[in-house]
């Protein structure tokens, strides 16, 4: 059962990491694509057309934008990688766990014990 519980929590990791992957790189696809629009835009105008000043501060934006997304998907990509592998977390289980067959204290000695304890009480609520 804990193999399991185990398994499905890296499973999920995995999915998670996978989807940030595909999240970032679309995103930066994207951006990519923006910025080099409004570059082709800025080279496009002179200064001027009053616009070029909104286009200029456009692309630098995009490209703060783009270099964001890049770097979390260099931050996500490492990480995918090692949960590929199995190596982001590892834990055995050395010894399955197993009820014992029979208990530490006999049965004759916890009646003895129970029997002192049970005389005690007696002897203080008497007093």
């Amino acid at each position: 059962m804990v193999s399991q519980l185990l398994d499905q929590a890296i499973q999920e990791e995995s999915n998670r990491l996978f989807q940030s992957e595909a999240f970032f790189a679309e995103r930066s696809e994207d951006a990519a694509k923006k910025w080099d629009q409004l570059n082709s835009q800025n080279r496009a105008l002179t200064t001027v057309y009053p616009y070029a000043e909104r286009v200029a501060l456009d692309r630098e934006l995009a490209r703060k934008e783009y270099e964001f997304l890049r770097q979390r998907l260099a931050e996500v990509r490492p990480a995918r990688d090692l949960s590929e592998r199995q190596e982001g977390r590892k834990l055995l289980i050395l010894d399955a766990t197993s009820l014992p067959e029979e208990p530490d204290t006999p049965a004759t000695e916890m009646s003895f014990y129970g029997l002192g304890c049970g005389l005690a009480l007696g002897l203080i609520a008497a007093l």
